[in-house]
């Protein structure tokens, strides 16, 4: 039998000190079979050059070597190739542009360094590819060389758009644009010779449309600079 002051000691035990509860010996349980069965390693990291660096942090896994992958070799076709020059020529004009080096003097109309930059890029088939300019449109060489403007034509090509042999074009008249193609703004132009001549379609001398595009069933889609408005014609403007 314990005495008095045996029990009165027991019963002053701490808050928290006294017996275990059952979650911390399930706790406890666990913790000991995994360490005894998996015993823990430090983390590892492979990075990318293969070299092994231990306690590095987390598991990184496999990288791929992209000069290793092969495959069959591939032609370029001259569509591809012609959109390729015309890529790059576009960079180039858009680098010109963006160059912190003073800015020589710009060369006369209908040279291919005094149009600014390109607006608009079209397909006209026959392996041309035509560039809508504030001058004109000029034609890209497969060889990379521009010339220009076609039909000596120097209209302000804003917007510009192809299907099939057509081309239809807005935007502002130059100094020597045909009048009859409308004045201050040249609404829808319309061409069936690569832009060697024009004839006004819609909105003459009303409208510029900036954005203009047509599709292969001939609906033609256009917003004009006045008003954010779409506007769609399935007669080619008329």
């Amino acid at each position: 039998r314990r005495d008095d002051g045996a029990v009165g000691a027991h019963r002053r035990t701490e808050p928290g000190r006294g017996r275990p509860r059952a979650a911390d010996h399930r706790r406890a349980d666990r913790r000991d079979h995994h360490d005894a069965g998996h015993p823990r390693q430090p983390l590892t990291r492979y990075p990318s050059d293969g070299t092994r660096a231990p306690d590095a942090g987390p598991v990184r896994g496999p990288t791929l070597d992209p000069c290793a992958v092969t495959g069959p070799p591939f032609m370029i076709s001259p569509t591809t190739r012609r959109l390729a020059i015309t890529a790059t020529v576009t960079v180039a004009l858009l680098l010109t542009g963006c160059s912190t080096t003073p800015a020589e003097p710009d060369a006369p109309a209908g040279t291919a360094a005094g149009f600014g930059h390109v607006h608009g890029i079209v397909d006209a088939g026959d392996s041309t590819v035509l560039l809508g300019t504030h001058t004109g449109l000029y034609t890209l060489g497969e060889d990379g060389t521009v010339t220009g403007p076609v039909g000596g034509i120097d209209l302000d090509a804003m917007g510009l758009t192809a299907t099939g042999d057509t081309l239809y074009a807005s935007g502002h008249p130059g100094p020597s644009t045909p009048a009859e193609l409308g004045a201050p703004n040249l609404g829808i132009i319309r061409s069936l010779d690569a832009g060697a001549s024009w004839e006004p379609v819609a909105f003459t001398g009303e409208e510029d449309f900036h954005v203009l595009t047509v599709t292969g069933d001939g609906t033609l889609y256009g917003i004009g600079s006045s008003r954010l408005l779409l506007r769609t014609s399935s007669d080619g403007g008329q």
